[in-house]
């Protein structure tokens, strides 16, 4: 049977072959623990998964009598990561002996107080066994598998979570058989596989639902886990009404029908802790309720935090076991904690999720100062009040081939309860947490290496101040085998709520709704994983800040790789170069690959070719229009501009342009329950590429415009209005403003098209109007000395010309008078030549002379 025993002794506590065992060690203390290997040639597999802070280390080495210690210098084996420890030792690991034969003795090193299961099992067998509840960690390398084994005793449900905390991973199952050996699931033989259910990530199996596929009760199953690349996380077996254990700092992603609840424990060493319990709300109205009494429901708690509709990021603080806000009239403790009797210090709490609408979300609980693991591609919520800071770790398994591979970090800053009740000002609402990112390679001696890491690119962008989202910020490192520590820090006067997410080249889990920013080198792909709790009308867009980009539907990631597209987008729909496009959809996964297809390079040391973009998709009821075929520009999109001389240096631009309108017809296609607002942007450049960047994301890439000498000047004006599917007029918008000069400038209008349902924001789309090119040239007074001087070489030349003409009419008159004489000369001397009458209309004339 697959139960654990809780052990309290100080002394060696024996340990079962394949049997969990769970126990706790004291801050700076060892923990040993023994197991007999009666196998003379095998693979002894230790893991340790943490349940509480402390991240323990693995001490190994042979013997009975011996006590392994780092500072005793007795020890044969060690593990020493972070988090999880897993520890593998073969007759190749122990020359010149031959035989793993015999006694090993364990050491668990606590660097604080720590609760954790130990598992030691032969690899041979390749089963590690399951307790429900309580996560089991995995760490794969690429092409391998791991096994696991999970007896259903009595239930007629019961759901598989796995948690990818780096990677992707397949799992596939099958039920356990005498010879299991043989029955282990693989590619070509399985009962069930995540490629082919509707969630990847937590297989749900019942009586009900699969019966034709041998579900049994009192019986075993085999799960069988399998990477193509370095993969890590957990995985959990939840079974109704039984609670999960969080571990500190881990998040985890589950769901909750409606009016039912789910279960978790979060367990702690600290006597006043400050505990963080948030959650990420992927779909639906999940409700939290929290006790430090078991029987924790709506009804009977000692802390709560009710979601508003449409808010996706949550955080409730809890202030010790004793402070509670919002208590209830039942709160007592007299239940018996199952771990007071041996670790009277620890202190749980009872977290229920009670589903007010079926939901999907990742919950985490974690106390203050904890290092917290980032998950590859997945939001992780963050909440720091004034002048604290949390520090987050991600860590990378192998490097990657290419000398530019990077890994991105991705900060969104949201406005939320919070933010309204500080009443900040919008010089307020732009202030960003400080980000610091540091590199331990996790070597020891000579090779140990922890710095700074250097950072690559660093954009941030602004949008509107008061929506959901308020900035979002990209800070790339290059990406190295080891482990990355951020420390985020809010040097302000107010609390930032934000989100991280890790990423390199894998997939984004991001709720529907939720606008993120990335970068895509043109040919590369980014993948967004999203899940759709019902039918409807998916709505995906692609909004690029500089370069463009298309992309591609598909409701598996193999159909997704295979090109076997639901829907793709090719080339932008509007002419300001927005992607956007609708496909009908069914309840499950869908994945969104989204690539580049042009490009900058905006650093001299990188020479990446990237686009800029940000991404968004929204579920729609069936039989509705996507929100980008709601509205059009005004007038088709022209702006007309006048100029008017303010003086010799500037000139007054004038700019008017006709407010958004319909563009559907008697509301066909347009859900009823929303209203809108149109945020409208006139933005003045000097560059083309910083005119859509600032337009469409408000980003200045004043790194991309230092490195290719871009003129970074811009200008921007922006005006609110209210927007109705019945407005049959548009209106006329104006604006005016003084620019220099002697420069050609870019202008463009922006408008942010928003809608609300019950108060909420749910979707935005922007509008592009055409952009104008304006040329200021400089009309330059003339320069007095410069005109004198022009003319007195004009009268010189004309005087010159005058005394030139005289001079020539003078050699005229005297040439002809010479011509003249020399004719007359020549009639007296030669009298008998013919003469030339001269009278007019008489030709020549011959005369006889004779004596």
């Amino acid at each position: 049977e697959n139960t654990f025993t809780v052990i309290a002794s100080s002394e060696v506590t024996p340990l079962e072959v394949s049997k969990p065992l769970l126990s706790s060690v004291g801050e700076e203390q060892y923990k040993y623990f023994q197991i007999r290997v009666t196998k003379p040639k095998c693979v002894l597999l230790i893991s340790i998964t943490p349940l509480t802070d402390g991240d323990p280390d693995l001490f190994v080495s042979f013997g009975e009598d011996v006590r392994p210690a780092l500072e005793l210098g007795n020890v044969d084996f060690y593990s020493s990561s972070f988090k999880g420890e897993q520890l593998e030792i073969s007759n190749e690991d122990i020359a010149p002996r031959t035989s793993m034969e015999g006694v090993w003795t364990i050491g668990v090193y606590g660097f604080a107080n720590c609760t954790f299961t130990i598992t030691a099992a032969y690899e041979t067998e390749k089963v590690m066994p399951l307790i429900s509840g309580l996560p089991t960690d995995f760490d794969l390398s690429a092409g391998k598998v791991q096994y696991f084994r999970w007896y259903n005793y009595y239930s007629d449900n019961f759901s598989i979570i796995i948690s990818e905390e780096e990677g992707h991973v397949i799992t596939r199952i099958n039920l356990y058989e005498e010879d299991f050996l043989t029955k282990l699931p693989s590619e070509n033989s399985s009962t069930w596989s995540s490629e082919t259910l509707t969630d990847r990530t937590i297989l749900k199996l019942s009586q009900e639902k699969d019966d034709t596929k041998q579900f049994c009760v009192d019986c075993s199953y085999l799960i069988a886990i399998s990477a193509k690349t370095s993969a890590r996380g957990f995985i959990i077996i939840s079974i109704p009404g039984e609670p999960i254990y969080l571990q500190d700092g881990r998040a985890l992603r589950y769901t909750v029908e409606k009016d039912n609840y789910e279960l978790f424990e979060y367990m702690t060493w600290e006597s006043s802790p400050r505990i963080d319990i948030n959650m990420i709300v992927y779909y639906g109205q999940p409700e939290i309720y929290v006790s430090l009494n078991p029987n924790v429901s709506k009804d009977n708690y000692n802390w709560t935090l009710i979601p508003h509709i449409g808010e996706k990021l949550v955080n409730l603080r809890i202030e010790g076991p004793d402070t509670s806000a919002n208590k209830s009239n039942n709160n007592s403790n007299s239940s018996v904690d199952p771990f007071s009797g041996f670790e009277p210090t620890i202190t749980t709490y009872y977290i229920a999720v009670y589903g007010k609408k079926a939901s999907s979300y990742l919950i985490m609980s974690t106390l203050e100062d904890v290092e917290i693991l980032l998950s590859e591609g997945e939001l992780t919520y963050g909440f720091i009040n004034p002048g604290d800071y949390q520090t987050y770790i991600f860590y990378c398994s192998v490097d990657f081939p290419t000398s530019f591979q990077r890994l991105k970090f991705y900060l969104n800053v949201y406005n939320d309860r919070f933010t309204n009740y500080s009443n900040l000002t919008d010089a307020e609402i732009k202030q960003q947490p400080k980000t610091d990112i540091y590199f331990d390679n996790l070597k020891t001696g000579i090779d140990k290496q922890y710095e700074k890491a250097p950072v690559l690119r660093d954009q941030t962008t602004y949008k509107d101040l008061h929506g959901m989202v308020r900035s979002q910020q990209i800070i790339q490192v290059k990406e190295n085998e080891g482990l990355y520590i951020v420390n985020v820090t809010n040097p302000h006067t107010h609390p930032i709520n934000f989100s991280i997410i890790a990423n390199r080249l894998d997939t984004f889990a991001i709720p529907l709704g939720t606008s993120l920013m990335s970068r895509v080198g043109v040919g590369e792909v980014e993948m967004y994983e999203l899940y759709v709790n019902q039918s409807g009308i998916l709505a995906v867009q692609a909004t690029p800040c500089f370069g463009a980009v298309r992309f591609a539907v598909a409701t598996t990631l193999e159909k997704l790789v295979n090109r076997e597209f639901e829907m793709e987008v090719r080339s932008p729909k509007t002419h300001g170069g927005v992607s956007y496009g609708t496909v009908g959809v069914t309840q499950g996964m869908i994945y969104i690959g989204v690539q580049g297809i042009e490009g900058v390079v905006d650093d001299k040391d990188d020479p990446t070719r990237e686009a800029l973009y940000k991404f968004e998709a929204n579920l729609l009821p069936n039989d509705t229009l996507p929100a980008n075929d709601y509205f059009s520009p005004g007038d088709n999109g022209a702006i007309k501009i006048q100029q008017s001389d303010v003086d010799n240096t500037t000139k007054k631009l004038e700019f008017e342009w006709r407010s958004v309108e319909p563009a559907v017809k008697n509301s066909e296609g347009v859900d009823g329950s929303l209203t809108f607002t149109v945020r409208y942007s006139l933005v003045v450049t000097k560059d083309p590429v910083l005119q859509t960047s600032f337009g469409f994301c408000s980003y200045m890439p004043v790194e991309f415009s230092n490195f290719t000498k871009r003129d970074s000047f811009v200008y921007e004006y922006s005006e609110v209005s209210d927007a109705k599917i019945s407005d049959k007029e548009p209106k006329t918008m104006k604006h005016s403003t003084i620019l220099q000069k002697g420069s050609t400038y870019f202008i463009g209008v922006y408008a942010m098209v928003k809608g609300f349902q019950n108060g909420v924001q749910t979707w935005e789309t922007p509008l592009v109007y055409q952009t104008e090119q304006v040329s200021l040239n400089v009309q330059t007074p003339p320069n007095q000395n410069i005109v004198t001087g022009l003319m007195v070489v004009c009268a010189i030349g004309f005087v010159g010309i005058l005394l030139g003409v005289c001079w020539l009419l003078f050699r005229y008159r005297y040439l002809k008078r010479e011509l003249r004489y020399q004719v007359m000369t020549t009639d007296v001397s030669n009298l008998e030549e013919p003469q030339i009458d001269t009278r007019k209309g008489k030709g020549p004339t011959v005369a006889a002379i004779s004596d």
